[in-house]
């Protein structure tokens, strides 16, 4: 289950750009249309062992196949295979119940639905298409049943051998087709507009916020020569910790936003006692400990996407509340704070500091171990080891 939700859950992150919303809409239907064709196909196999009869069967079963290959797939596939995939389902699925049932309200209704498919994913220009290559067979089909030489099955709905009768159908479809096309296509353009609109927008305060925060992160390690690049490899390692966890996208980002100034309140901490060499003493401590609340003062005004002052303001906890400046337990911690928790204590580990030189990764990796379910996230920290494992290797050190 764990697995499946995994693999589901990127479907329901909306933080897209067009290219992404698009690609996310062509998976919700592939989706919906599998959920709706499965049943259809059970009842098939059902009737094909009770009956003997494969009529249903294969009815549903070209419109069900192509759409799980799409969907299993999906990650592997290009948006225009995937789309094609569904769209040949849907027209193999039309073409079968104009010959199984006839020009019923159904077999009229899935052409409809193919159109209305082709214009929401490709536009007005390939519904059209669409809508030619389907109205070619449906001519033909109907010759078939007019001169008698293709009879529809004995399930029939409605079945119409008038010529006069089945025009006036094709006729119909033709109208609202196009009325539908038109609509879809007008709406489809509007909305792409919008999005590339919004998306060159987020993209520029995007961009105007990165900046920001490398100001403050410089700001903050000008003061601070012996931690020089420590917020940028815990925000490194964070993200690593965070991706092998299988946290979303726009999760990850918000970790790496918050790892990258988690240290934002040693601003306020006087430089000779962040510089000092030596053993700090306790009331040193206790000032330079006071660097978390300070940094969520100052970022709590801001209005960013995710957590980032609360995560800052714990990412010193841990989990069997020996942490600080609240002394937070488990599930009072954020899972961001936990994770960005684990990274920054590896990376101090392995960093030199001026009261001792930097220790080994296995002295950070037995720490981890010693620890993990005691003071450190758990989870956290296995996805720490692994990443590790796996031969990941934090950014040099720029001191």
């Amino acid at each position: 289950m764990k697995n499946i939700l995994k693999k589901i859950s990127p479907l329901l992150d909306l933080d897209l750009n067009y290219h992404q919303a698009r690609k996310r809409i062509l998976d919700w239907i592939l989706l919906i249309s599998t959920g709706f064709g499965f049943p259809a196909l059970v009842f098939g196999l059902i009737e094909a062992f009770q009956l003997k009869e494969f009529t249903i069967l294969i009815h549903y079963a070209v419109f069900f196949l192509p759409m799980v290959v799409a969907l299993l797939f999906r990650n592997k596939l290009s948006y225009n295979l995937k789309g094609a995939l569904l769209l040949s389902s849907i027209y193999a699925l039309a073409l079968s119940n104009v010959i199984v049932y006839g020009f019923s309200g159904a077999s009229i209704e899935l052409f409809f639905f193919l159109f209305a498919m082709s214009a929401i994913l490709y536009g007005g220009r390939i519904s059209l298409l669409s809508m030619v290559a389907s109205l070619i067979p449906l001519v033909l089909v109907g010759w078939l049943m007019v001169t008698r030489r293709l009879a529809p099955g004995i399930d029939m709905m409605v079945i119409i051998y008038e010529p006069i009768s089945w025009i006036t159908a094709l006729a119909v479809t033709i109208f609202i087709g196009s009325i539908m096309i038109f609509s879809i296509s007008f709406l489809q353009k509007n909305l792409v507009r919008s999005l590339k609109e919004n998306e060159k927008r987020v993209r520029f305060l995007q961009t105007t916020l990165d900046g920001t925060i490398e100001t403050l992160v410089k700001t903050v390690e000008a003061r601070d020569s012996y931690t020089a690049g420590h917020q940028m490899r815990v925000a490194d390692l964070s993200v690593a910790i965070a991706k092998e966890m299988g946290l979303r996208p726009k999760q990850v980002k918000g970790i790496e936003m918050a790892a990258r100034i988690h240290d934002l309140g040693k601003i306020q901490v006087p430089a000779d006692i962040l510089n000092k060499y030596g053993k700090l003493s306790e009331y040193e401590f206790e000032i330079v400990k006071n660097h978390a609340a300070l940094g969520h003062e100052l970022l709590e005004p801001v209005e960013f996407n995710w957590p980032v002052a609360e995560i800052v303001w714990q990412h010193h906890e841990r989990i069997d509340g020996s942490g600080y400046p609240r002394g937070l337990k488990k599930d009072e911690i954020l899972i961001e704070a936990r994770i960005i928790g684990v990274a920054d204590v590896v990376e101090a580990m392995t960093s030199h500091r001026p009261y001792r030189p930097a220790l080994t990764m296995n002295d950070a990796k037995e720490e981890m171990e010693q620890n993990a379910g005691k003071t450190y996230d758990p989870e956290a920290v296995g996805a720490c080891l692994d990443v590790f494992s796996a031969g990941y290797q934090l950014p040099p050190n720029v001191q």
